[in-house]
């Protein structure tokens, strides 16, 4: 999955409506990270550079994607008036999609993240780098709304979202370097107003400014009501259906407090059940927090080898998705302060070459082993999961990983196929390759920690 220069646009896989495309036909395996703004910052151009920087570790990790809000105060083109742009936001915004292009990696552009019109206290803050009301929408102002009643349902606010979409459109509606357009983040934690029929409004409505896809966003699928909200990821024209879960001691649905794999699988499967299997899908934000996302997860600080970063990784793809969990604690929270981007190097080469249009996930399931496994025409890959390891005995108990010996994979094929296929094992804590043969319908396995990827590529 190394990357070259970005070029042409993304679309629905014609083999497979559950995974995306390249103009040439190729599927398009997702692996990034949300490098959604900036936190803190003194001048704009040292902001910029901050988030080139991110850009760049994701290309040089075999990343091919990243996650950007437009809204975030380095970027946003209306700063002093509605309908007043700001030139040197736009310039910059072109300056780091010119970045992106010749990094390969493509951006998802979030339109807007605010939650109300006036201010008020919440439980996600981000000084000096994103915050979560509009007071230049109200009428004082000379914006749109009072409330976000409003702004969403009322025509005045939607023309101001569909002017400001289509500046930016402008800018960057047929840049090759942009995977996709996100209408609004967790659009579903908005103070007032119908965000269901909304986005049933504005999604073919700004597909009609743009070449590359258009997406809806809705907060974490980790409380029974979430469950209910998520199916407006049905709606038509939401051409890439996205899941936010993070391990989250304060949910109310058991998958998302217990271990990391089982928690990102749990959401794919969840919401290609509610979409129908009908598009693609992505966990396109996780990682761990402190109860109902009060703060980043305490669990962090210990997590220096990235094992929640590593299982969110692995574990969707391989459940189905159109590519790997995307972590949002991307800078001196946990990535940048373990120096983790190497992870993402990791899945590249374990996934290089596998095609995963046409291919079912399956559970097959051995002996202290988790195994999510992608079943195709042209073989089958898997990633195996130690059950005797997770965060619970690694980063709260202090238990070292075990050393896994004698395990064999049992990948659900014939013994014949099995005989001449081609057969290889990868460690992705290692970064090494290692060669296997089947002994009848099991495949022994090297030792591990954790876990391994392995591929049955059919002759």
């Amino acid at each position: 999955m190394d990357t070259a220069p970005c070029s042409g646009f993304l679309s629905i896989n014609p083999r497979d409506r559950r995974h995306l495309a390249t103009d040439d036909g190729r599927t398009w395996v997702a692996l990034g990270a949300n490098t959604a703004f900036v936190r803190a910052w003194q001048v704009a151009d040292e902001g910029l550079c901050r988030l080139m920087g991110w850009i760049d570790r994701i290309a040089e990790n075999g990343g091919n994607c990243a996650r950007v809000w437009l809204s975030q105060p380095l970027l946003e083109v209306e700063q002093e008036a509605v309908g007043r742009f700001d030139q040197a936001a736009e310039e910059r915004l072109l300056a780091l999609l010119e970045r992106a292009r010749r990094r390969g990696v493509r951006l998802k552009l979030c339109l807007d993240h605010a939650r109300t019109v006036e201010p008020k206290a919440q439980a996600e803050l981000f000084p000096g780098a994103a915050v979560f009301h509009r007071q230049l929408w109200h009428p004082r102002h000379g914006g749109p709304a009072a409330t976000f009643a409003e702004y969403f349902d009322g025509q005045a606010g939607r023309a101001h979202f569909l002017a400001r979409a289509r500046r930016l459109a402008a800018i960057a509606g047929e840049h090759p370097a942009v995977l996709g357009w996100e209408l609004w983040n967790e659009v579903n934690a908005v103070s007032a107003g119908d965000w269901h029929a909304w986005t049933a409004a504005m999604l073919p409505a700004v597909q009609a400014l743009v070449r590359q896809p258009v997406m809806q966003s809705f907060g974490g699928l980790e409380y029974p009501e979430a469950l209910e909200q998520y199916r407006s990821a049905a709606l038509p024209g939401n051409v890439i259906a996205q899941v936010h879960r993070y391990l989250n001691p304060g949910a109310r649905l058991a998958a998302a407090t217990g271990p990391m794999d089982l928690l990102a699988g749990d959401a794919v499967a969840q919401l290609a059940q509610l979409t129908g299997g009908d598009r693609p899908v992505l966990l396109s934000e996780t990682g761990a927090v402190e109860a109902h996302h009060a703060a980043p997860s305490k669990l962090y600080a210990r997590d220096r080898e990235g094992t929640l970063l590593h299982d969110s990784l692995f574990a969707p793809f391989f459940a189905g998705a159109c590519g790997a969990g995307q972590c949002w604690h991307w800078d001196h929270h946990y990535l940048d302060r373990h120096g983790l981007w190497w992870h993402l190097r990791r899945f590249a080469d374990a996934v290089a070459g596998f095609d995963p249009a046409g291919s079912a996930p399956v559970r097959r399931d051995g002996p202290g082993m988790r195994v999510w496994q992608l079943d195709g025409a042209a073989g089958s890959a898997a990633w195996i999961r130690d059950t005797a390891s997770d965060w619970r005995s690694e980063l709260e108990q202090g238990v070292a990983p075990r050393l896994v010996t004698g395990a064999a994979w049992e990948p659900g094929l014939p013994a014949e196929l099995l005989a001449r296929a081609s057969l290889r094992a990868y460690d992705p804590w290692l970064g090494s390759w290692h060669q296997l043969r089947a002994e009848g319908a099991r495949v022994p396995l090297p030792p591990f920690l954790r876990s391994l990827v392995v591929r049955a590529e059919r002759g």
